[in-house]
């Protein structure tokens, strides 16, 4: 079902950053991760994209999704190894020198040190930032995070967020740096996301009702099939949420019973 009246999320691309997972060496389950969280917070992920190191290849991937991206989520490339690229990539895509941190330097010092390791000119490439970025400190590992703001065509300013591969290290910088600041940017005509498991009926016969029950109305419709049945999905613009109860209680007199 298409939309029948215009509401626009802001829109979110993800990028997986390494070779190890173009050559399908480990999963990318950061593109489940980040796409079921920022959908939940309210943009749409229309994509993600896997890419080997290689600064070039990077570059054109943010060119490309930036295209229609409002947030670009880069995950991968921050260690200190010479095939880790993404903060090059980023810097040199946006045109920003990167410049050091002797605050961040410091702290790899500590989080080894604590570790029972010593700090190597190695990890000095860590402590390297975009100029004017905001750093995202990792409470886990030593690759700290980063977002910075770039204008593309038709002076449209988009985000650009960095974040480590390691899952944890990822997370440690996702909640509680990330979503809060997400979150202020949804506005209040921003969509409500309403799901339904639907079992003992066939996805045709299900999309025939609720296309006969959202006739007209200013929603948008998602069917997917799991193990028990069918999950209907229903998009609804939070300022038109009164207004579209009886659509809602429709749909659950026509499905709960069931």
């Amino acid at each position: 079902m298409q939309l029948t009246s215009l509401f626009r999320k802001d829109i979110a691309s993800i990028v997986a950053v390494g070779t190890e997972v173009t050559t399908g060496q480990i999963e990318n389950k950061h593109a489940k991760f980040l796409s079921e969280a920022i959908d939940e917070i309210g943009f749409e992920v229309p994509l993600h994209i896997a890419v080997e190191d290689d600064l070039e290849k990077v570059m054109t991937v943010l060119e490309f999704v930036s295209q229609w991206a409002d947030d670009i989520f880069v995950t991968g490339g921050l260690g200190p190894t010479t095939d880790d690229l993404t903060r090059e990539a980023i810097s040199k895509w946006c045109g920003l020198e990167l410049e050091f941190s002797p605050e961040v330097w410091e702290f790899i010092a500590k989080r080894l040190s604590a570790r029972g390791r010593e700090r190597k000119p190695i990890h000095k490439k860590q402590a390297h930032f975009p100029v004017g970025c905001r750093i995202l400190p990792n409470q886990v590992g030593t690759a700290h995070g980063f977002v910075v703001e770039k204008q593309v065509a038709k002076g449209r300013i988009i985000r650009v967020w960095a974040m480590p591969g390691p899952t944890a290290e990822l997370k440690s910088i996702w909640d509680p740096l990330v979503v809060p600041e997400l979150l202020k940017r949804i506005p209040e005509n921003s969509v409500e996301l309403l799901t339904w498991k639907i079992q003992g009926l066939g996805e045709s016969e299900i999309a025939e009702r609720v296309e006969r029950i959202t006739l007209g109305a200013e929603v948008r419709v998602g069917y997917r099939l799991y193990d028990g049945g069918v999950e209907l999905k229903l998009w609804v613009p939070r300022t038109n949420r009164a207004l579209l109860e009886p659509i809602i209680d429709e749909i659950n007199k026509s499905f709960l019973s069931k």
